[in-house]
């Protein structure tokens, strides 16, 4: 898996040698290359499911 940030002139990528790249790494790849093209950010990235938020996700948790 490779992914590439094309900013302007500038361009960084970072390459894993494997596809099968779960979501955290995926995540730790992006924020690198954020951080290398110059973002500035405190905490880590992260994804929000918004289903989370309402009270589908209540019903959920209580089923399991």
């Amino acid at each position: 898996m490779k992914i590439t940030i094309q900013q302007y002139e500038h361009t960084v990528s970072h390459e894993v040698p494997h596809n099968d790249v779960d979501l955290d790494e995926a995540l730790r790849m992006c924020e690198g290359l954020l951080k290398a093209i110059g973002y500035h950010f405190t905490g880590n990235l992260e994804i929000v499911n918004e289903w989370k938020d309402n009270d589908e996700w209540k019903e959920q948790i209580n089923q399991e």
